[in-house]
């Protein structure tokens, strides 16, 4: 058999291993396609998770909220070094 323009010719051999790369290079194709199915779905759960856990922490953080009395003295601003007249004066006499 003459080679012809475009053409290769091959031999038995060649065309054994070319079937051969043919039917892994499917099988390869297939498994990466099974395994970004797979990580999508499990992207997709985790992500369910992940948000129905920030929704149940939200929830239990309003909840408390909500439980929770205000004392009166905790309502009113505080100074932040302290409000008694010791460390007014402390504070005074070291400056």
């Amino acid at each position: 058999m003459e080679p012809t323009e475009g053409w290769v010719v091959l031999s038995v051999d060649d065309r054994a291993f070319a079937a051969r790369a043919a039917v892994i290079t499917e099988a390869s194709r297939r498994r990466v396609d099974r395994l970004r199915r797979e990580l999508a779905e499990q992207q997709a759960a985790a992500r369910a998770r992940g948000q129905g856990h920030l929704q149940r922490m939200a929830d239990l953080a309003d909840r408390k909220i909500q439980e929770t009395p205000v004392a009166p003295e905790r309502t009113r601003a505080r100074d932040p070094v302290g409000d008694d007249d010791e460390s007014f004066s402390d504070r005074h006499w070291l400056h």
